[in-house]
């Protein structure tokens, strides 16, 4: 069985933001936590990734930088941004794990979905994540 993983007291790195790839002038269509896995839909509104499904909705291309309401302006940040994703240190991160597309939307999990076989992020240590790559659709 997967564990799930959401950001807890997350942060950006603020040096990893500001060199890693970034999706600038976008539109939130939903609220989004910062550090949540995030997709473009087709009416070009960022949304909450889940990986349920190999569809659109698994397509991950970044993070938000700060957590926004529905319809606020957002930047997604993407691979190669080091996120504070549990400031707790209880969820379970370790060293070395490779994160997937959860199938609860805008969290990741330890174990491969049918919307992410490949994963998105790794788990530097029990407390930060570094976002690994782009997704596209199935994959």
């Amino acid at each position: 069985m997967a564990v799930a993983f959401f950001p807890s007291g997350a942060s950006m790195e603020p040096v990893t933001a500001q060199i890693a790839p970034q999706i600038a002038d976008l539109k939130a269509g939903t609220a989004l936590p910062l550090g949540a896995a995030c997709y473009i839909d087709g009416a070009g509104l960022a949304q909450l990734c889940d990986a349920t499904a190999a569809d659109v909705k698994g397509a991950f291309v970044g993070m938000p930088g700060r957590a926004v309401q529905a319809g606020e302006p957002v930047t997604l940040l993407g691979p190669g941004t080091r996120l504070l994703y549990d400031a707790t240190g209880l969820q379970g991160l370790v060293a070395g794990m490779q994160l997937f597309l959860n199938t609860t939307p805008g969290g990741l999990q330890d174990t491969a979905a049918t919307g992410d076989t490949t994963g998105v992020a790794v788990a530097l240590n029990i407390y930060d994540i570094v976002i690994s790559k782009f997704k596209l659709i199935g994959g």
